[in-house]
């Protein structure tokens, strides 16, 4: 089991290198992702339909693992000394985001107050 487990993600990362839908691995994919558009949309569907059909505990349960996962995320990104959004660039002095996901995260909140 392990030689296909191993073989398949070879043939994974082989698709993703040339730019191929690592899904349907017929389509070209999207630029910077590793899916093309139509597996996308089909992905968010599917997650879309089971989160729509939770109790409403269970998307308690499902709400709580995600930002409890978001928050170890983000405290892994500020020991490494990187943004704790990106996890790429480094902070800016004496702050957890990098310039780049500051001002967008800026111009995202300035848009919002003009709704």
């Amino acid at each position: 089991m392990e030689v296909l487990t191993m073989y398949d993600r070879e043939e994974y990362e082989w698709y993703k290198t040339h730019g191929i839908c690592v899904r349907c691995r017929k389509a070209k994919a999207r630029s910077g992702r590793t899916t093309c558009a139509a597996c996308a949309a089909q992905n968010t569907e599917r997650t879309m339909r089971y989160f729509n059909e939770l109790t409403a505990e269970k998307r308690k349960e499902y709400s709580q693992r995600a930002t409890e996962k978001q928050r170890e995320r983000r405290d892994a990104r500020y020991a490494a000394g990187l943004c704790v959004i990106c996890g790429k660039r480094p902070p800016r002095d004496n702050r957890r985001t990098c310039a780049l996901c500051s001002s967008k995260r800026t111009g995202a909140q300035q848009k919002q107050a003009e709704k």
